[in-house]
């Protein structure tokens, strides 16, 4: 049980240093778009996977599933919220205006 669940966390962080590592190539050299790409990022790559990671080792730590259910439930929201937040700064955001 312990292999499994260390190769489900290691998938996890891998898909997770891609997603970063993706917005980040997008991201670089433009800064009117910066915003935007980030939320999207933020939205679509980080908040899901770094949840289910934070999740599985909080829930491994304490040593029972619902806690880390509870994980997701409260750090998904958080980040999504986060993420749309710099989505709309993104297309909101007057061109003239600096970050």
């Amino acid at each position: 049980m312990d292999s499994e669940l260390l190769i489900q966390s290691l998938i996890v962080f891998v898909d997770l240093v891609l997603g970063l590592f993706i917005g980040f190539r997008l991201s670089k050299g433009k800064s009117k778009k910066r915003n935007i790409i980030w939320g999207l990022s933020i939205i679509l790559a980080i908040a899901p996977l770094l949840s289910v990671l934070l999740s599985i080792i909080i829930a491994f730590i304490a040593g029972d599933g619902w806690t880390g259910i509870a994980i997701v439930v409260i750090i998904l929201p958080l980040f999504f919220f986060v993420g749309l937040g710099r989505l709309l700064a993104g297309l909101f955001r007057e061109n003239g205006e600096k970050n």
